[in-house]
């Protein structure tokens, strides 16, 4: 057994941007460089609104004919691949789905709390596979994309094993990676509350992208009101996304993502350095710092 397990990440997807415009095009959207991605090497970015607010999460990683291969929220997918196509005007750039045609997974250590990095940035030899380290963090492993039709059988061969199906989440949650949506808020999150610049979203020396002057004045400034950050929950069950987090009577943020007992959390930041003497409740559940 070579310690190896495999988590599918059934809320990605992926859509491919060709042609021969298709790296001048990301370059001018994107808030990380395009000129950092290869065939073993990803990025993690962002698509911004020109206020700098959030718009999409992805991971770009070159695919086997020179395509840029965006991994991205499934749900969302349509929208991303609308957003590009209004920007694509004249380029020579075409925007496909793929979903339909390959998987995303995630490669891990044995599922234990991760607090050691992934040595191995080199697994074992997966046929037609793309793999590359997870740009945002090493201790989440890598990211292996294969063909639909017979991702597990390739990954059950080369002696991966599944991870158990709650796994992922809990990693990712310790680890205080966001999901997507699911913990930024569309239209509203800067990339400064979300911690973008900590997961390696972001090049501030690049040329100009969609919202890059706001995002860079906000990082010189620190202006954000927000952090998101990861709390525990004490008690039962983990409050409903949503679930206001109160400081005796007032609101100062709310649960995002959670599971067990951890949960992406944004709460202003002000409060973020009295945790020590504040006593935070949620839906009646007391709640402690994580990792901020």
């Amino acid at each position: 057994m070579n310690g190896i397990f495999y988590s599918k990440l059934g809320n990605r997807g992926l859509l491919r941007v060709k042609g021969s415009d298709s790296r001048n095009f990301l370059q001018n959207l994107i808030t990380n460089d395009i000129n950092k991605v290869a065939t073993n090497k990803a990025i993690f970015g962002a698509l911004l609104t020109p206020q700098g607010k959030f718009l999409h999460e992805f991971i770009i990683i070159e695919g086997s004919n020179g395509e840029f291969l965006l991994d991205c929220e499934t749900e969302r997918l349509n929208d991303l691949g609308r957003v590009l196509i209004n920007y694509r005007l004249r380029s020579d750039v075409q925007i496909s789905d793929m979903r339909d045609e390959i998987e995303v997974y995630a490669l891990t250590h044995e599922p234990i709390l991760a607090e050691t990095k992934f040595v191995d940035s080199k697994p074992m030899t997966v046929p037609h596979a793309i793999v590359f380290d997870d740009p945002r963090e090493k201790a989440l492993g890598q990211r292996i994309i294969l063909p639909i039709t017979e991702a597990e059988k390739l990954l059950e061969v080369a002696g991966y094993l599944p991870a158990a199906q709650d796994y992922y989440e809990q990693l990712r949650l310790q680890l205080g990676i966001p999901d997507g949506s699911r913990d930024i808020e569309v239209g509203k999150s800067t990339l400064a509350e979300a911690g973008f610049e900590r997961l390696n979203g972001i090049d501030f020396s690049k040329g100009c992208y969609i919202g890059q002057e706001v995002t860079t004045r906000m990082k010189q400034r620190g202006t954000a009101r927000k952090k998101l950050i990861v709390v525990r929950v004490s008690g039962s069950s983990m409050p409903p996304y949503g679930t206001p987090i109160y400081a005796g009577e007032k609101q100062v943020g709310e649960i995002k993502s959670g599971s067990g007992q951890l949960a992406m959390a944004l709460i202003r930041r002000e409060y973020i350095g009295e945790s020590k003497s504040l006593k935070l409740t949620a839906n009646n559940s007391p709640i402690s710092f994580y990792l901020e």
